[in-house]
């Protein structure tokens, strides 16, 4: 449903408002997902991260988001950018989720109608087409990520 159709390279994906760039480790496996953003990201960009755990702030406008098993990544707002290191252990659906993240903070992917029910704590509203997280509700159970390519 959401398959990019000219995909050839299976490194690089190319999307309406960003692409990935996706390094390999010696053993083939995912290792690094370079996100490359059309225009600077701005704080909104951190609403659709939230499922996946604390966004910590590091300093200035750099924020930090690691999920064991998933990945680690620095979102520096106002830039074009973002890095994720993946470890070795990852979940396999990892990158799916993360670039579906991406896809919604982008609105190239529209919220399921049934977002707020999906969340078993109550912790997501939809205002504006926008999902806005309750972070005090949250439990991090990545019910309300898209899972799907």
């Amino acid at each position: 449903m959401f398959r990019n159709k000219k995909k050839k390279n299976p490194q690089f994906e190319q999307f309406k408002n960003f692409h990935l760039q996706v390094k390999l480790d010696c053993k083939g496996k995912d290792d690094t997902l370079f996100y490359e953003f059309n225009k600077p990201l701005d704080s909104s960009i951190l609403e659709y991260l939230k499922p996946f755990g604390e966004i910590i702030p590091l300093s200035g406008d750099i924020y930090e988001l690691k999920r064991d098993n998933f990945f680690k990544i620095q979102i520096p707002i106002g830039r074009t950018s973002i890095i994720a290191e993946i470890p070795e252990n990852h979940d396999p659906l990892a990158r799916i989720m993360l670039t579906n993240q991406f896809k919604l903070a982008m609105n190239e992917l529209k919220l399921p109608g049934n977002i707020e029910s999906i969340c078993p704590e109550k912790a997501i509203k939809e205002a504006k087409g926008k999902m806005i997280i309750n972070r005090t509700k949250c439990n991090y159970c990545l019910e309300c990520v898209i899972k799907e390519d």
